[in-house]
């Protein structure tokens, strides 16, 4: 295959990209399903609890539960209550898929869902980092996302950072061809693909300001760059108000999203915490949850979380200087991994085989982020932006699973991307050809 980017060769090149990506996705899931079948990559968590209870005619609801302490087995009562513990695109799509395939049929149908939007999103990786950078960043930057193991992995696991993930840099590389082409399609499109992100995971809240700002400092007119925020963001509240009206309809109240909020803050701030699910010996966190949480499933799930927030807030009063050193472990969790006492067997695992590699793409993405700041200073601080402003947030509550860095992850290949592409350049003269070209059109 030819390494120019002519119009025809770059669609030949995204076809490819997606073909192998989606091979081995599949591949993966395949021999996990096989070899592993009792693995946590074979749960569907709280998000089939919710897609059953959808099926079976209780509505978005959980079964109240006993026996939540560790050691137990938890016992469903046969009481359902509402629920807002997960937001809904993820869990209905789930419930979707496990209600027109047989059930030995519906994981494996997922998943291989879940590999073409993996599959799709490297694409739209390699895209996205060839507008906003070279042809060369977005061919590195593409590849490196097909074979990326943290993207390879997350097909397998039915949770909702892969759809996550595709559908933020969606919007991204839509409001990339927007400002360069101004076509109201794709500020719909922009606009419809971030509310869907935000049906899917909350944690675009933070993001939303990093592009605010970033788009304020486009060229243009401050009255054409506040059109442009006002139509994102209120094609954002029409897709998520029919949530935030049943919440409010249900509990007489608006949950940030969802009822996770007070746990995830109490969890990620006490005294005995480490910001993890692990405290500091390697102990289960969940023993840290107090007795009233788990005797309190009498009341909404709403009202019960506010009560893990209130305790968390007076620990953080009384001890504003563990918070602060809290916040700051966190942050350094978030960007490469707790210590190993605090990780689970599978990402204890992860590290030691990928680990190496992904501090490579660390000190790539610090060569991408200096010459980014030389040569593409606003996209550069913007893909910086998206980054930061979600290891923040789960530095604020609680840094839980490797997947949580999946949905940011891409912004850290494509300033990979073209740090390797600009390190390059004056020794391979086809890469300098290539973007002297770009710079020429």
């Amino acid at each position: 295959m030819s390494i120019g980017f002519g119009k025809f060769r770059i669609k030949n090149e995204l076809v490819v990209i997606f073909l192998v990506a989606f091979i081995l996705r599949v591949l993966f899931v395949i021999a996990s399903n096989l070899l592993l079948p009792n693995a946590p990559l074979g749960m569907d968590y709280e998000y089939g609890v919710i897609a059953r209870s959808v099926l079976e005619g209780y509505g978005y609801s959980a079964p109240v539960i006993q026996g939540f302490h560790i050691g137990e087995k938890a016992v469903e009562t046969g009481v359902y209550r509402p629920t807002a513990n997960q937001l809904p695109f993820f869990t209905l799509l789930l419930a979707g898929v496990y209600g027109i395939f047989p059930e030995h049929m519906a994981q494996w149908m997922m998943k291989l869902l879940q590999a073409g939007i993996s599959a799709l999103t490297c694409v739209l990786i390699c895209l996205a980092a060839r507008k906003v950078f070279s042809p060369w960043a977005g061919r590195i930057a593409g590849w490196g996302s097909v074979v990326f193991p943290g993207f390879i992995i997350g097909a397998a696991r039915l949770t909702p950072e892969p759809f996550f993930t595709f559908f933020l840099i969606g919007g991204i590389y839509s409001l990339c061809l927007y400002r360069e082409i101004p076509n109201w399609k794709l500020l719909v499109g922009a606009g419809l693909l971030f509310g869907i992100t935000m049906l899917n995971s909350n944690v675009l809240i933070p993001i939303l300001p990093v592009i605010g700002i970033w788009v304020f400092f486009w060229k243009g007119s401050i009255a054409g760059k506040m059109k442009v925020l006002g139509a994102v963001l209120g094609l954002i509240f029409l897709c998520v108000s029919p949530w935030l009206i049943r919440n409010y309809l249900i509990f007489q109240k608006f949950p940030m999203f969802k009822s996770t909020m007070g746990l995830n803050f109490y969890l990620g701030n006490h005294p005995e915490g480490t910001g993890t699910f692990y405290k500091a010996n390697g102990e289960p966190i969940e023993t840290l949850i107090p007795d009233t949480f788990k005797e309190n499933f009498d009341i909404s799930e709403v009202r019960q979380d506010d009560l893990l927030m209130k305790e968390a807030k007076v620990f953080i009063q009384e001890n504003p200087s563990r918070f602060v050193q809290l916040f700051v472990d966190k942050l350094w969790y978030f960007t490469w991994f707790p210590p190993r006492q605090m990780l689970s067997r599978e990402v204890v695992l992860y590290k030691k085989v990928f680990g190496f590699p992904y501090a490579l793409l660390l000190i790539s993405c610090l060569i991408g982020v200096y010459y980014g700041i030389r040569d593409k200073w606003l996209d550069t601080l913007f893909l910086v932006g998206v980054f930061i402003s979600v290891a923040a947030l789960y530095a604020i509550f609680i840094v839980g699973h490797q997947r949580y860095r999946m949905p940011v992850e891409p912004y850290l290949i494509m300033l990979a991307g073209y740090g390797l592409a600009e390190l390059f350049r004056k020794r391979l003269p086809d890469i300098k050809e290539e973007k002297e070209s770009s710079e020429r059109k």
